[in-house]
């Protein structure tokens, strides 16, 4: 090997990994080869077959990198890299020198030596609880924008994990009532364990600023870095390796995510299990954390990136997900800080909202996403960076939603699956309008269990229209799913749920959880604030209008469903427009 991937590499067993890889038919071989010789970190990726195909072509060649790379040399500055404060900036700087003497960077070495034509990426640091993390940009250098990507990794996401949990709670063992026990496994500086390709050395240069003289420095990275296209591509690829060993030489039951390995087991072989997972980086020669913070043993709940894992109700079918205090603490506190000052900038709106759409992954119910559609609007609306009512209500409820503490639930507890179908009539007859809603519920088998066929008072259909539109179909089909909910709560909460509409726009609406509409968004926060409380995520598809069974009791036609020997329940209507803001008249 060349002295800069030995380096990186010293301790890995990499005859012995790809034996085993072998042993179990791995379907990506290549990874061995790719990781043996170092990463590249421009050009085309290797298709794997592990990931969904997703083309992604490169921006520039390396020959226009190179052209960049000298026009924006002299603009390179001390000042250029003045953005961190004095204790980020030292801390990027202790750790760069830390990296140097692990072998994994060279350097410091004068911005002269380094040739003007070749890419120098800033370090930065970033604060992530009470650690800094170092990230390199490749993409303001330009190096990212010379790789293509023909696949788009997907590490094991919470989702998968989610799904692996419920799987266990459906398979027989859950029968016997175990108590089942999670920790995660860390790598130790996951990126720094992989080389890059000496041939790609030439792209791998970074620069550092020293806050002591106020001077800068560049270093050559000989590990991956953390901020590059192709870094992710490769940790990844090595990361499934080690996952699929362990599924199938090993059988555990674990999810890769990113560099974190999330495990789970029966109280009685937890013991076991870790020593196995141990043994697994032992043979392969991955460092990983054997003690400390990122090493808690077996438990009932785990903790891994921002995210804590609760299972101590598994046996009897429920597993909550939950940001961990220390992530809702520091979003609040960013909360609180736009919400006093009224103002936010379109980069820091979309930082915000980055911190917050992940957060809001392990909050129960969808009022967040809704908050998030509206900061979204905020951040790129072109009018200014001053929030408004509706940007600070939002927020407002996201930092009451982090407050909570309503974790999102995957529960095997459901029992039922229902289907409804909801519609509604609008339509002016000499220039009068009038309305109908219908709804019906069938159940798992299909059958035709209870419906609801009702007409609009006048008066309500007034208050749905305040802007005078010609129509108010969008509005009127809200409302009927909003009365579907709320006449048949009682059947429907905790259990699977599919709702079938025949409008595409309120389909799209509810699943986006956005809307232009005031009156329909008001509909939308009531079906919302329902869902959290039943503990309902209905699946929202779209039925033809011709085979939409509830297209009937919309238009008083109930022939179909009173010989189906379905059950007629009455919706207290002008009830349901009071809770919507209506007070008659």
């Amino acid at each position: 090997m060349p002295p800069s991937v030995k380096k990186v590499l010293a301790g890995k067993r990499i005859l012995l990994w790809k034996e085993m890889l072998e042993s179990v038919d791995y379907p990506d071989m290549g990874v061995v080869n790719e990781f043996a010789a170092g990463s590249m970190l421009t050009g085309e990726t290797e298709t794997t077959g592990l990931w969904p195909a997703k083309f992604v072509p490169a921006q520039m060649t390396e020959s226009d990198l190179f052209e960049l790379s000298a026009r924006d040399r002299p603009a390179l500055s001390s000042k250029s890299l003045a953005g961190m404060d004095d204790e980020v900036a030292l801390t990027v700087w202790e750790q760069t020198l830390q990296e140097v003497d692990d072998g994994v960077l060279e350097g410091p070495m004068p911005l002269h030596t380094v040739p003007d034509h070749l890419p120098l990426s800033r370090r930065f640091g970033v604060k992530q609880g009470s650690k800094i993390r170092n990230i390199d940009d490749f993409s303001q250098s330009g190096v990212n924008g010379c790789a293509q990507t023909t696949e788009s990794p997907k590490p094991h996401n919470l989702d998968v994990v989610s799904s692996l949990c419920l799987a266990l709670m459906n398979s027989k063992v859950a029968s016997s009532s175990p108590e089942w026990k999670c920790r995660s496994f860390d790598l130790k500086g996951a990126y720094r364990q992989c080389a890059v390709h000496p041939s790609a050395s030439r792209f791998a240069h970074i620069v550092v600023r020293n806050p002591g003289d106020d001077t800068l420095s560049a270093f050559r990275m000989n590990a991956l870095p953390f901020g590059s296209v192709r870094s992710v591509h490769s940790f990844l690829r090595v990361a499934h390796s080690i996952w699929y060993l362990g599924v199938e030489l090993f059988d555990s039951l674990w999810c890769g995510y990113f560099d974190d390995f999330m495990a789970f087991g029966l109280s009685e072989e937890c013991s076991s299990v870790t020593d196995t997972i141990h043994m697994l980086f032992d043979l392969i020669g991955w460092k990983f954390a054997r003690s400390g913070d990122k090493a808690s043993p077996f438990s009932s709940t785990m903790k891994a990136l921002g995210v804590m894992i609760d299972v101590s109700n598994m046996s009897s079918g429920l597993v909550l997900f939950d940001n961990t205090p220390m992530r809702k603490s520091d979003l609040i506190e960013s909360l609180d800080k736009v919400i006093k000052k009224g103002s936010l900038p379109r980069h820091e709106a979309l930082r915000l909202r980055g911190r917050l759409q992940f957060a809001s992954g392990q909050i129960f119910g969808r009022t967040a996403r809704s908050c998030l559609a509206v900061l979204t609007s905020h951040a790129y609306s072109p009018v200014s960076s001053k929030l408004s009512n509706s940007a600070l209500s939002a927020l407002e409820t996201h930092r009451r939603l982090l407050n909570s503490n309503i974790p999102r639930k995957i529960s095997a507890r459901a029992s039922r699956t229902w289907f409804v179908f909801t519609d509604a009539s609008y339509e002016t007859t000499d220039g009068v309008p009038h309305s109908g809603l219908g709804a019906v519920l069938c159940d798992e088998q299909g059958r035709v269990c209870r419906f609801m066929s009702e007409r609009v008072p006048s008066d309500c259909l007034m208050f749905l229209n305040p802007a005078k539109k010609k129509t108010i179909i969008f509005e009127c089909e809200y409302v009927a799913v909003w009365c579907a909910f709320d006449l048949w709560k009682q059947f429907i909460a905790g259990q699977h749920i599919i709702l079938f509409i025949d409008n595409n726009a309120v389909r799209d609406s509810l699943i986006s959880c956005q809307t232009t509409s005031g009156i329909a968004h008001g509909v939308m926060s009531r079906i919302l604030d329902f869902e959290l409380k039943a503990n309902l995520f209905p699946w929202y598809a779209r039925v033809p209008t011709e085979s939409n069974i509830a297209d009937g009791p919309s238009r008083d036609d109930l022939a179909l469903l009173t010989q189906l020997g379905a059950q007629r329940d009455t919706c207290q209507l002008r009830s349901v427009f009071s809770g919507l803001g209506f007070k008659g008249g």
